[in-house]
């Protein structure tokens, strides 16, 4: 065989599959450019000529035997043949010889004459494998990389003092309300920070010197960028947007891998925490809050950071709240918080001297505090900054977690507080249609009160800073409410609404209202009365609509029945609240009113109330599962359930109404055995308290 002109063949035939290729419409964007195409063709002879070099090696273990001299002279000969094809394709260029060295055995590379020596090669091979895999690093651990991290701790927090927290929150305020952060990916926040030529500039001088350590002192760059973290977790309160800035311009948060590594990183200082129990309590706030800042400005992404968050599994998050309920009605069965009536009887303990399973939930719970759930953690630290899109997956995911943890219904009812914050104000809804010769002339200018020039000591009372003052810009915008009297603005009083603006649930009508905050007022739920004035502002809202909109009175009905009064039921004694229901009850006509009345009744003694709730079922599922997406129609439609199925939900997902039916029978009992003639006037007072909140169920025992 010619083997220059088999050499020249080949060449011209992928020469013409590349033609081909180009010729080709839409074939490039398949299999790349002429140099890529080449590459793979390359690859491809080259791994077929190792392997019919390994399938025609002669045995050494038949050379002693003559019965096999027939089949190894033929492929000695096919070996032969195989050189020849090797050779001719290594001289026309085909295949390349760093290609060949490194996929080709080294005696065969001997053979076809591109390397000297096989032994010499394979010799050199282990030597720069052993180098470059298994040979230490030789540095003076105790002086050169402690020095290092002591460098770039300090050089980290240096260019951190360098710029004043309340000068770069006013530039980032002012930034956006220029509309000069509209361009670009990412939160407005995050753009507005790209935006400021000096920051940047300072950022990309710090990364740098960050390089050049990890150059000069051999750190590991995870370890940077773990010490960075720490920096910035020290530092979160202040300094968060210097951190945010940095962590966007570095090369660790540029891809998807990289990005991996620092949720990596984050989720592993979470599980060093999560054991922990009182001492961990600073650390875990802080670290959560950092998560949060990195989740929702996307440097890192939830579904990276998830996994790595106590508890691990789903049914973990089951048995939380199975033990939050049993903690929760053993409570109320045990003596409302009567230590003495906790402690139980000897009996309660078996033969090896175990607490009851009620000891249990409760030392489950309790364990390690708010710290335990991590999940919730971060699902409130997300709310808390204005990320309600991740937020949301987390409600979605575990509808539970609000009823457990009370620091995210309290964010749920912000959000609802300020989705119907416009609609409030644009609505004449404040003053009740009643007794109008009693309504206030608000048109008459109120007499102007002068402030006092000193106080009680007689040193000079300080002046309150005025909205437009230009100093109002150059105040700290901080990531936890602030000190008494101190100039701090709490962080999310500005930023919050500038983030979750996109996503927060608008109010556009007070016709669509109900439909629109469906899904966030079955969230809070009972939740409402940790809320006074958001429960204000509903009573007067759905009055106003049973006053104007006649057409929608089963709406707003549905509206009271299903979270004003279940709300109410849980407040505390208040003249206010009970004016304001009043005001919207009297509206109604006496048939639906009592009607009303046993509804509540039902409500609080669970017989079948029409209440919403929410579930994680499957979308296909045909069962009563609140949604986010559901509306006020379906939630409040049980024409199609069964009274006994209706029955059963109640008492085992509105644990919380159970136990207030508990309290309030063992609070009423305990004071009818106390009322005596000398006592009639306390317990009397104490009663009317009690009924005010629960009056169809105080009423009935």
């Amino acid at each position: 065989m010619d083997a220059g002109a088999f050499g020249q063949g080949v060449a011209q035939w992928v020469e013409h599959c590349i033609a081909t290729v180009e010729n080709t419409e839409g074939a490039a964007e398949q299999y790349g450019d002429s140099d890529a195409i080449r590459a793979r063709i390359a690859t491809a002879l080259t791994e077929t000529i190792w392997t019919l070099c390994i399938e025609w090696e002669p045995d050494a273990a038949d050379d002693g035997d003559t019965r096999w001299d027939d089949e190894r002279l033929v492929r000695l000969e096919q070996s032969k043949q195989l050189a020849v094809v090797a050779k001719a394709l290594l001289s026309t260029g085909v295949i390349s010889v760093d290609l060949a060295k490194e996929r080709l055995d080294a005696d065969f590379l001997e053979q076809i004459g591109t390397i000297p020596s096989a032994a010499t090669f394979t010799r050199k091979c282990i030597r720069l494998n052993t180098s470059l895999n298994f040979k230490q690093t030789k540095f003076n651990l105790i002086s050169e990389q402690n020095e290092g991290f002591a460098k770039l701790v300090v050089l980290i927090q240096g260019a951190m003092e360098a710029i004043a927290p309340s000068q770069l929150t006013g530039d980032i305020m002012d930034t956006i309300r220029a509309g000069l952060a509209s361009e670009g990916h990412g939160t407005v926040v995050l753009r507005a920070l790209r935006s400021l030529d000096s920051l940047q500039k300072h950022v990309h001088r710090l990364l740098a010197d960050i390089l050049r350590l990890i150059g000069v002192f051999n750190i590991d760059p995870n370890r940077a960028v773990d010490i960075v973290l720490d920096c910035f977790m020290s530092s979160v309160r202040f300094y968060w947007p210097f951190y945010i800035a940095l962590l966007d311009a570095s090369p660790w948060c540029q891809s998807a891998a990289e990005s991996l590594k620092v949720a990596q990183l984050v989720g592993w200082k979470m599980q060093f925490y999560a054991g922990e129990t009182a001492t961990a309590a600073k650390f875990m706030d802080e670290l959560s809050t950092m998560a949060a800042l990195l989740v929702a400005h996307g440097l890192v992404k939830l579904g990276d950071l998830y996994p790595m968050l106590t508890p691990v599994r789903n049914e973990d998050m089951d048995k939380e709240f199975s033990a939050w309920s049993t903690v929760l009605k053993e409570k109320h069965t045990m003596g409302g918080g009567s230590r003495l009536a906790e402690m139980g009887g000897l009996e309660e303990l078996g033969d090896s001297g175990e607490p009851n399973k009620a000891a249990q939930a409760v030392a489950a719970v309790d364990g390690r505090g708010e710290w335990a759930n991590q999940h919730a953690l971060l699902c409130a630290k997300l709310l808390s900054i204005g990320d309600t899109e991740n937020g949301l997956v987390y409600i979605q995911r575990f509808p539970s977690l609000a009823r457990v943890h009370s620091q995210i219904a309290d964010l749920v009812l912000r959000i609802v507080g300020v989705a119907v914050d416009d609609l409030y104000r644009n609505t004449n809804c404040v003053r009740a249609p009643v007794k109008p010769y009693l309504r206030l002339n608000t048109d008459a200018a109120l007499p102007a009160v002068s402030s006092p020039s000193a106080n009680a000591w007689g040193l000079p009372q300080p002046q309150p800073h005025s909205a437009s003052d230009a100093h109002a810009s150059r105040r700290n915008h901080v990531l936890s409410p602030p000190a008494a009297g101190s100039e701090d603005v709490f962080f999310y009083e500005e930023f919050w609404q500038l983030e979750a603006a996109k996503l927060l649930p608008r109010a556009s009508s007070l016709a669509s209202m109900p439909r629109e905050l469906a899904p966030w007022l079955n969230v809070a739920f009972t939740r409402l009365h940790r809320l006074p004035a958001l429960l204000t502002r509903l009573m007067r809202l759905c009055r106003y609509g049973l006053q104007h909109q006649t057409d929608e009175e089963n709406t707003w009905l549905g509206v009271l029945r299903a979270w004003i009064l279940p709300a109410y039921s849980f407040a505390a004694p208040s003249a206010g609240l009970s004016n304001e229901l009043w005001l919207v009850v009297s509206m109604l006509p006496l048939a639906k009113r009592y009607a009303l009345y046993r509804d509540w009744s039902d409500i609080l003694t669970g017989n079948h109330p029409a209440l919403p709730h929410t579930t994680a079922g499957n979308p296909g599922d045909s069962s009563r599962s609140m949604d986010m997406a559901m509306s006020l129609d379906d939630v409040l439609d049980d024409s199609s359930f069964d009274d006994a199925v209706g029955a059963l939900h109640a008492q085992t997902s509105y644990v919380e109404i159970e136990a207030l039916g508990l309290e309030v029978r063992r609070q009423v009992r305990s004071m009818m055995r106390r009322l005596s003639g000398d006592t009639v006037k306390l317990i009397g007072r104490q009663l009317c308290a009690l009924c005010h909140p629960t009056p169809t169920l105080s009423l009935k025992i």
